[in-house]
């Protein structure tokens, strides 16, 4: 009769000749060195388990494994026994149940050979269950703490859109910019260089877009995307005011993509660089032509309202808004309030005007961080609700909204307006102090005669204003 001892030294050995768990044996390095004590019906448990697993019959190696998590906790094979039930149930089907299991082993045995595949396996998971939070924080700790060219590529990609998801524009392009750089032959390339240049241009780095495109637009006319990356492209040098260049690249866009379900964004960039070009009658051509396919597009609608307010028929472009739901909760949105409010304000319309401008900052403060087009509005919102309130009266109020215009970083020609006219508001209430200091604050801003003309005669006004007070009070006396 064979004795334990020598039962075991078998069992071990022969353990030691399979393979890896399904999934893990791209990067595993197991349990091979070591040896593994234990009753031999453990070790029998444990080893069905793992055969199952290795066939891919998870009904089996789950209901083995669990034996060894249940009935054994104790055991020398627990540890592996629960990574691979986790992998079981995971790949089963129940994949809940099976990344709850993970989860729970990684903070228990973070060391594992198979923590790195769980890391994975959960990582996708709530990725694809549009779980953010979760999703990035496995893939974070798979770029921290494992080495090895494997799927970083993908890793890169599904940060960089997670983070542009959660508003992290910032950080989002320094991780498609390591997709970018390290791996050009990776089959997520192409989705990284777009996804590259509209985060770009949502951080007003759209000289980092066109750069892209002029390097790869190979890359761009070959894309399954409809076109999409094109028309990135396009918001690049738009923003760059490269009106001619963008026309090219919407010619490479009708080439290769005629029949795109985003003909109608192409229709309205094409609007803004005719516009560009002063050519406003082939803007209103374009944007015509877009309007008769679908007028639901607000991109179509904003930029053929901005046409008809540069032509001077502001009754068409107020027409053209509220024909459009005020309920666009993004940047188009915001955008059309702002340009309604300055057309009410013209049409002296001062309720309309204040409802407007307060329907663009509700959105706006909150989409501002992350875009820099809304950002770079902000300023103008603010200062067309200032006039709008100095139009009213109301100088207390519009006092406050010259100060948010400065505060969220007003141009430096809107500045002196802004100075100027926060001094009068601060007059107009009787607080001349600080009238006198908006004034010399707008004298250390500019050299503009204009402005250092009107600012040193406030001044004079107040310092004159003083004196007489002060001649009063002593006749009084």
């Amino acid at each position: 009769m064979w004795n334990r001892p020598f039962l075991l030294l078998i069992a071990v050995a022969f353990l030691h000749t399979l393979p890896l768990s399904s999934g893990a044996q791209e990067q595993a390095v197991g349990p091979a060195e070591r040896t593994l004590p234990g009753s031999t019906q453990e070790l029998l448990i444990y080893q069905a388990g793992e055969t199952a697993l290795k066939k891919k019959d998870y009904k089996t190696a789950a209901e083995k494994l669990s034996t060894i998590v249940n009935k054994y906790p104790f055991s020398e094979f627990y540890e592996e026994s629960i990574y691979g039930l986790g992998n079981a149930l995971f790949s089963s089907g129940a994949r809940e149940e099976g990344i709850t299991l993970l989860e729970k082993a990684l903070v228990i045995y973070p060391s594992n050979w198979f923590a790195r595949q769980a890391h994975i396996l959960a990582g996708d998971y709530y990725y694809r269950t549009r779980q953010k939070e979760d999703a990035l924080r496995h893939y974070t700790v798979l770029l921290e703490q494992f080495e090895g060219p494997s799927l970083r590529d993908l890793v890169y990609l599904r940060i960089g859109i997670l983070k542009m998801e959660m508003g992290d524009l910032e950080g989002a392009t320094k991780d498609l910019e390591h997709l970018i750089n390290e791996y050009p032959q990776s089959p997520h390339y192409k989705e990284g260089l777009v996804s590259l240049v509209w985060a770009s241009n949502q951080v007003g780095r759209a000289y980092r877009g066109a750069e892209l495109y002029d390097s790869h637009q190979q890359d761009f006319a070959s894309m399954a995307d409809d076109g999409k990356g094109l028309l990135f492209a396009m918001d690049s040098y738009l923003a760059l005011k490269l009106y001619d260049r963008a026309i090219d690249v919407l010619a490479e866009f009708d080439r290769v993509y005629p029949n795109s379900r985003y003909k109608i964004n192409a229709l309205a960039r094409r609007g803004q660089a005719l516009m560009g070009r002063n050519d406003l009658d082939g803007a209103e051509k374009a944007l015509r032509q877009a309007l008769s396919i679908s007028r639901k597009s607000a991109e179509v609608v904003l930029v053929l309202a901005t046409l008809y307010s540069e032509k001077g028929k502001i009754a068409e472009a107020l027409a053209t808004l509220g024909a459009f739901p005020a309920t666009e909760k993004n940047r188009e949105g915001v955008l059309m309030s702002l340009l309604q409010g300055k057309l009410y304000f013209k049409t002296n319309k001062q309720g309309e005007a204040i409802k407007a401008y307060s329907n663009a900052l509700a959105v706006g403060e909150s989409l501002a961080a992350t875009d820099a087009m809304v950002k770079e509005a902000l300023p103008r919102i603010h200062v067309g609700m200032a006039d709008t309130l100095y139009a009213q009266g109301k100088y207390p109020e519009a006092a406050q909204a010259y100060r948010k215009a400065k505060d969220s970083g007003a141009t430096p020609e809107d500045l002196p307006w802004i100075l100027y006219r926060t001094g009068e508001c601060l007059e107009k209430v009787g607080d001349s102090a600080k009238a006198a200091e908006s004034y010399q604050e707008l004298l250390s801003a500019t050299t503009d005669p204009l402005w250092t003309g009107r600012a040193n005669n406030r001044l004079e006004g107040i310092e004159w204003a003083a004196r007489i007070k002060e001649k009063k009070e002593k006749s009084a006396q």
